[in-house]
């Protein structure tokens, strides 16, 4: 599982993820994941980005 391609708008605001897309493999795709959700955490971390790693 891995977050999405930055679009030009992104990278050019210096972003390299789209953490509002996540793609789990090449036929599901997560979209609209809101800031909210990151902003959650487990311990140090954003529950998204640890499930993310799992």
């Amino acid at each position: 599982m891995s977050f999405g391609k930055a679009t030009p708008e992104q990278k050019a605001a210096g972003e390299k993820v789209d953490r509002a897309t996540a793609n789990y493999n090449n036929r599901i795709t997560l979209r609209g994941i809101p800031d909210r959700a990151h902003r959650y955490t487990l311990g140090s971390r954003s529950t998204v980005e640890w499930i993310t790693e799992r």
